[in-house]
């Protein structure tokens, strides 16, 4: 049986089989290291032409404002129409104005300087909204932790503001989830004990029965 003839292995994807029992989006989800998520699917769309009316020349698309293209619809809409696709909302787009534009994640204007450049043309996200973003797709985080992990925090054990080089993320090496963020001596010393509690306390128990000058 060949694999146009089989479906994806992933529970409920019927999309058929692309490589090592994966369609096309389920094996570049894997391939990218993210965890398996319901594709959108691309049906075939019969429309009532006549019912897509435009106004002032504006595309039919109700809250679009884009100019008509072909069927009375903008670039955009038109080509999700030609895929076989519902018809749905463009990503936003923002051009530059005065060397500032407005980034298309959190919707601030910035300058120019504030954006990568790619291949000529300024990325539509700001460098800190794609430095926050990569961050969430690499450890599965929130964006708010994220945040933690770019500007620099707190230790979570002894509370030591820490940035760049000298900031760790501390994960559970079994299920791979992450923890909190510790500094770099929290973060040996949790190594060398092999995250086990119970040494920690051992350790803090023999080091208070140690002390031959009781604190305070």
């Amino acid at each position: 049986m060949s694999n146009s003839d089989r479906t994806c292995t992933v529970d409920g994807c019927a999309n058929p089989i692309k490589c090592k029992g994966l369609c096309t989006g389920h094996y570049q989800q894997k391939r990218n290291k993210r965890p398996f998520t319901a594709l959108r699917q691309k049906r075939a769309v019969e429309y009532d032409w006549a019912g897509l009316v435009s106004l002032d020349g504006k595309c039919a698309f109700d809250g679009c404002c884009n100019l008509v293209h072909a069927k009375n619809l903008c670039p955009g809409h038109y080509e999700q129409i030609r895929r076989g696709e519902f018809l749905r909302p463009l990503r936003a787009w923002f051009p530059v104005i005065d060397n500032q534009k407005v980034c298309t994640e959190c919707r601030n204007s910035l300058a120019l300087e504030c954006f990568y450049r790619s291949k000529g043309k300024v990325t539509p996200k700001c460098k800190r909204c794609i430095n926050i973003l990569r961050r969430m797709s690499t450890y599965n985080v929130s964006w708010e932790f994220a945040e933690r992990l770019l500007d620099g925090a707190e230790c979570d054990t002894c509370g030591t503001f820490v940035k760049g080089k000298q900031l760790a993320v501390d994960h559970c090496h079994d299920s791979g989830a992450v923890r909190g963020v510790l500094c770099s001596g929290c973060n040996t010393a949790l190594g060398m004990v092999k995250d086990d509690p119970r040494r920690l306390r051992a350790l803090a128990d023999y080091l208070e029965s140690k002390l031959l000058f009781p604190a305070g």
